[in-house]
């Protein structure tokens, strides 16, 4: 951690415009950083053998060293952007972190569904909206003139950035007070519907790993509870029964 750390510092200072032995010894130190990452990944290889690829943070750390590896193999200055993906190699030294990247694999799919579902609807009104304001001279025409200007405009908008006074405002004084209800539900669908469904699927999927993770706060405290609930539940009903059947 303490090396990732010294390489965070060095690739920052390499942004800045110092003199060529400055940014040669940085170079050098980056270089250096990376040399043993690449020996601690040879070495991980050779000891586990297969059981490395069975470790899924094994291959984040490969996959993270080889595109680490890229500015070294080519000459694009491109690829020098790369290098900081050294850095994401801390996630390793942070439950926190690592709790929160599984939760996020974990959403994937979900995440994939409401991203389609929310491009469908912006889609749907950028074809709406060009039809209702690319006529409209000035603001209609330059915000919603064709179908990829409208895309960006409802992008804008569902950012909640400056669409209010370079935007709605000038439309609702052109074509009426009806285009800040059709803006207003357009926003009420888009930035807090689905906001709220991002939300509930990461929610969830945090949820789910403190669970298997067998954390007793939070929901999963709750969840324990319940599972001890209906242990001791069962253990009664249990002895319930075997008594009644002594009985008899």
């Amino acid at each position: 951690m303490l090396l990732i750390i010294i390489n965070a510092v060095a690739l920052g200072l390499l942004t800045g415009n110092y003199s060529s032995s400055t940014i040669n010894l940085l170079e050098m130190i980056d270089d250096f950083i990376l040399g043993i990452f690449i020996l601690e990944l040879i070495l991980k290889i050779y000891s586990f053998h297969g059981e490395f690829i069975k470790d899924s943070w094994n291959l984040f750390d490969f996959v993270v060293i080889s595109f680490s590896l890229l500015p070294v193999l080519g000459n694009f200055t491109i690829l020098r952007v790369f290098r900081a993906f050294k850095l994401l190699r801390i996630f390793r030294f942070f439950p926190e972190l690592r709790r929160m990247i599984e939760s996020t694999s974990r959403s994937l799919r979900s995440i994939f569904a409401i991203t389609v579902l929310l491009s469908l609807v912006v889609y749907i009104f950028a074809v709406m909206s060009v039809m209702l304001f690319g006529n409209s001279e000035g603001v209609g025409e330059k915000y919603f003139g064709d179908l990829g200007s409208s895309l960006f405009s409802l992008f804008q908008i569902m950012t909640l950035d400056s669409w209010a006074e370079g935007m709605v405002r000038e439309l609702i004084e052109k074509e009426g007070l009806w285009v800040g209800f059709y803006f207003g539900f357009y926003i009420m669908i888009t930035t807090f519907t689905f906001l709220n469904m991002f939300i509930a699927v990461f929610t969830n999927a945090i949820a789910s790993v403190d669970i298997d993770d067998g954390d007793n706060v939070g929901f999963s405290k709750i969840v324990n509870e319940f599972k001890q609930e209906i242990s001791s539940l069962r253990e009664d009903m249990t002895r319930t029964i075997n008594h009644l059947k002594d009985e008899e």
